[in-house]
């Protein structure tokens, strides 16, 4: 019994989910991603996440100006969340970096997805030359509840063959 309750527990332990707080306005990269001390850049907090880590985004602009580096590549089983309750318009990620795709060579990216990652709350803003939003070329990703806008070529672009979930996201205003 005793051995059954120990491993009980380590299940519960490693399947719980981590929580990392960011805030662009008031944290800090050399906080602990606490609610009362959270990082200062979606950049670090992937850095640090480790698998089922959410990773809440207090609203503000998140930027180059902010700290960012883009693209954003998210982490395999990691959730970026804003407020889903207005799709972000209070949650911005601005900007774009060059990435490497595997499929469809260098394209300008704010936010690269992986697998079994999750994007909710967040409104996306690409305003470079050849802009996209976000770049889907993973399985199991789910985005939801966001606003895509101001991206020069494509809010979303899903490339190969993948089992994207998305929903319930507005787009407006992109190439």
């Amino acid at each position: 019994f005793a051995q059954q309750v120990a491993k009980t527990i380590e299940t519960l332990a490693n399947s719980q989910i981590n929580v990392l707080y960011v805030s662009s306005s008031i944290g800090s990269d050399s906080g602990d991603g606490t609610k009362t001390a959270p990082l200062k850049t979606i950049t670090y907090a992937l850095k640090i996440a480790q698998p089922h880590t959410k990773i809440l985004l207090a609203p503000g602009t998140y930027n180059r100006g902010t700290g960012e580096v883009f693209p954003l590549i998210l982490q395999p089983k990691i959730t970026i969340k804003g407020n889903s309750l207005n799709r972000g318009k209070n949650v911005l990620i601005q900007g774009g970096g060059n990435f490497n795709s595997p499929t469809l060579n260098q394209k300008n990216i704010t936010i690269v997805a992986a697998n079994e990652s999750n994007l909710s709350g967040v409104m996306v803003i690409n305003p470079n030359l050849q802009g996209y939003g976000l770049w889907i070329e993973s399985s199991g990703c789910v985005i939801s509840k966001n606003t895509f806008t101001g991206n020069t070529v494509n809010g979303i672009s899903v490339v190969g063959s993948n089992t994207a979930i998305i929903q319930e996201n507005s787009f407006y205003d992109n190439g």
